[in-house]
């Protein structure tokens, strides 16, 4: 999957978005593991972008995935270990995953 700044603009993200996507990749990135974890280290919201971004078969993927994450999660606070950045590699996974689905 290739996201472009003018994909932004059309499902209206925000002019802050919209810059911190330029400053970061340019005016357009492919979809991979790497730059899934660039996005989310500048700062990019990888949960607006499957909200906003992916097809119905790839909101499908995400979900799941999504589910798993949140079930760690939660497990994790009710046993006093979560791991934030556990889930926000999970977050990044996610996106991924259902990115790549075709």
């Amino acid at each position: 999957m290739k996201i472009t700044v003018a994909m932004l603009k059309k499902v209206h993200a925000c002019p802050e978005g919209v810059a911190l996507f330029r400053k970061t990749f340019g005016e357009r990135v492919i979809v991979s593991m790497r730059n899934c974890t660039s996005a989310q280290a500048a700062g990019l919201d990888l949960e607006w972008a499957a909200y906003h971004l992916l097809s119905a078969k790839q909101w499908k993927v995400w979900l799941a995935e999504m589910n798993v994450a949140h079930d760690t999660f939660v497990k994790g606070i009710l046993k006093g270990t979560t791991d934030k950045e556990a889930y926000s590699e999970a977050i990044v996974v996610a996106f991924y995953k259902a990115a790549s689905n075709r």
